[in-house]
């Protein structure tokens, strides 16, 4: 794994080898073990962190963010505060997997998703439900459009 420059001109040179996924290791005196900057063969860049999980035998590598979005020094701070919440004991990807479902949960009380996945339920599996597909989509939905389910009584 080569060594990341630390110079920000020199960082944004940086490609990947031999049209390869390049991992450069963060290096010099405030180095952070463990951070690296992804480069694909496209040239997307990535923050990531190797470190090892609550329970886990091995490490895994986690994603910090992009270049465009925080510097090497932010991305420093990042990843010592993953590091220090994986040492306390919590774990930074099931608190991001829980927040996502929970995300998703409240996004599917909706009544438009409803309608939608409804549609296009009855497309697949019956094909005899256009008509009732076509009154939710034109006289349902206009009426009901944004609101939770939940409110509907």
């Amino acid at each position: 794994m080569p060594d990341l420059p630390t110079q920000k001109a020199k960082m944004d040179k940086v490609v990947a080898i031999d049209d390869k996924q390049t991992d450069y290791a963060d290096a010099g005196p405030h180095r952070v073990p463990g951070l690296s900057l992804r480069v694909t063969p496209s040239g997307k860049k990535t923050w990531a962190i190797n470190a090892r999980r609550p329970g886990r035998q091995y490490a895994s590598r986690f994603t910090l963010g992009a270049p465009r979005d925080m510097t090497l020094t932010e991305a420093r701070d990042a990843a010592l505060k993953f590091k220090a919440s994986l040492r306390d004991g919590t774990d930074p990807m099931a608190e991001r997997t829980a927040k996502r479902a929970a995300a998703t949960a409240a996004r599917r009380d909706v009544i438009d998703d409803l309608i939608h996945a409804f549609a296009k339920h009855c497309e697949t599996v019956n094909k005899t439900g256009a008509e009732q597909t076509s009154m939710l989509l034109n006289d349902v939905l206009p009426h009901w459009k944004g609101r939770n389910i939940k409110t509907i009584t």
